[in-house]
């Protein structure tokens, strides 16, 4: 960190100590990662449902064919081909072996038990590094949690309060994730983010007057949400210029 003075706690999801490029313990692994990055050079976002099921199989091998059809809109509006092959070639050359051993503050990881995206013992391997982390198993196959696992929304913010009193956002589109994660949270959550759709107030006000959550309420014009993704994360694409918002189930904020 930049300023470790500012940091007293970290949260890490599905992480590693060595990226997949790394991997030279396992059998042709570094192999399997350059077909899969030349792959994603030449299938990148187009509507071929072979291609598709490489990239959701591989994040999500629970998802349905809903989660299988938004693949190729997501890709389209979160990076180009090119900039996708950098970005995932970048991530997969990491080494933070020896920075983990150089963390002073406690640490909380959580990994999804059979994750065919970070192995789970990619993050036995990141927590054994770090002198003062707790390393908790959940019970998923999905690097990128689905709509119908809310108790795993509900399961992390209950660990995640269990080390840190600062104030949690809650973020989902699954309004049963999102009703989980109210249920269990200590004290007063606040729900991130609400936008002006009228079927999503129908939905989420209810929830918010239920559990005396406070709200963060957008007030950017959106030009698509889309709630096909079936993670637990919501994302819009605004018209000027084309971008991608995929906020994490759950935010420490500032006081």
């Amino acid at each position: 960190a930049r300023h470790p003075e500012r940091v007293n706690r970290l949260i890490l999801y599905g992480t590693n100590a060595l990226g997949r490029l790394r991997w030279n313990d396992r059998p042709n692994e570094v192999e399997k990662a350059q077909v899969l990055l030349d792959l994603m050079r030449v299938s990148w976002g187009q509507e071929n449902q072979a291609f598709q099921q490489v990239w959701a199989s591989y994040f999500q091998p629970g998802g349905r064919h809903e989660n299988l059809r938004s693949w190729s809109d997501q890709q389209c509006a979160s990076a180009s081909a090119e900039a996708a092959v950098r970005l995932m070639r970048n991530g997969w050359n990491v080494d933070v072996t020896e920075a983990a051993r150089k963390i002073k503050c406690p640490v909380l990881i959580l990994h999804s038990e059979r994750d065919a995206v970070v192995p789970i013992d990619q993050g036995r391997l990141l927590a054994s590094l770090i002198p003062d982390c707790r390393f908790v198993q959940l019970d998923s196959e999905n690097h990128m949690p689905l709509a119908d696992e809310p108790a795993m929304l509900a399961h992390a913010i209950q660990l995640v309060q269990s080390i840190t009193d600062v104030p949690l956002s809650i973020d989902s589109s699954i309004i049963a994730a999102l009703e989980a994660g109210l249920a269990v949270y200590q004290g007063k959550p606040l729900v991130n983010s609400v936008t002006g759709e009228e079927e999503v107030l129908e939905r989420v006000l209810p929830l918010i007057k239920k559990y005396g959550a406070a709200v963060v309420a957008g007030g950017l014009v959106w030009a698509a949400v889309n709630w096909r993704h079936g993670g637990m994360v919501i994302g819009a694409r605004r018209e000027s210029p084309p971008c991608w918002w995929c906020s994490p189930a759950f935010i420490p904020t500032s006081r």
